[in-house]
């Protein structure tokens, strides 16, 4: 029974079991919708011209690429002269930590953006609450392809010789400083950048957004692990930069 106030006084009042349940739905907790919610990320930051790189002007196309499709995943504009850009982007819960790189394309030109002196590489994490911004201040490096051509962007360049020592990693982020091998420079590279301003863009290994000892310590587990399973993952066969005519594939140091 519900109570009314009248003239000062509380009076009994039918109970109403409709208004009751309608109270009641209005107050329950909306349910969880948790991971199926998209998440929001914003790249910001200004682009510069590289020394043999084109001029950046308002309106140019900022491209976001799949590092390992290759493909086109999200694309912004420069907002003025000035090289300022701001790229959104909205993914699913399942794209988290995929590594990006970017590219910018000037008319029908395509071009890669440094960091630094290397190509931008990062993974992608968004917020879904409010977005996540990430700034890069970003250098025009190297021309890539021409509009139209393969999400390879003019394909990838040719890999350096392989030597003795030097691992093929089947995980891609082991080769910090992407020459094609995983070897000790790529672990002192990450340990360079502990503690650093400014880390290189792939040294953040295990993808939480910190570059720490884990990281380094991943590299070296993983060198150390492979050296000691032998040859079956040390391959120093190929050489797709070496001359026609070189039948024995050996540098001087591949069979040391």
């Amino acid at each position: 029974m519900n109570m009314t106030m009248s003239n000062g006084l509380f009076r009994p009042t039918k109970f109403n079991p409709f208004f009751f349940a309608l109270v009641l739905a209005c107050t329950a907790p909306l349910p969880a919708v948790g991971q199926e919610i998209p998440s929001v990320l914003r790249l910001a930051g200004q682009i510069t011209a590289g020394a043999d790189g084109p001029r950046v002007t308002q309106g140019a196309l900022v491209l976001v690429i799949n590092e390992s499709t290759r493909e086109e995943e999200g694309q912004g504009s420069v907002l003025d002269d000035n090289g300022i850009y701001l790229v959104p982007m909205t993914k699913g819960p399942d794209f988290d930590r995929t590594r990006l790189t970017m590219y910018i394309q000037v008319d029908a030109s395509k071009y890669q953006l440094l960091l630094g002196s290397s190509p931008v590489s990062f993974p992608y994490f968004g917020g879904r609450i409010f977005p996540t911004t990430l700034t890069y201040n970003l250098t025009v490096g190297a021309f890539v392809g021409s509009v139209g051509d393969s999400p390879t962007g003019g394909g990838a360049p040719p890999r350096p010789r392989a030597r003795k020592g030097d691992i093929i990693p089947e995980n891609k982020n082991f080769d910090v400083n992407e020459d094609g091998v995983f070897n000790q420079a790529d672990i002192d590279l990450v340990k360079r950048s502990i503690g650093s301003s400014n880390p290189h863009p792939r040294a953040d290994i295990n993808g939480d957004r910190i570059v720490s000892t884990r990281d380094a310590i991943t590299l070296i587990k993983f060198f150390t692990s492979t050296r000691r399973r032998g040859a079956g993952a040390i391959n120093v066969e190929w050489a797709t930069d070496a001359p026609s005519d070189d039948s024995s594939g050996d540098d001087g140091n591949a069979n040391e």
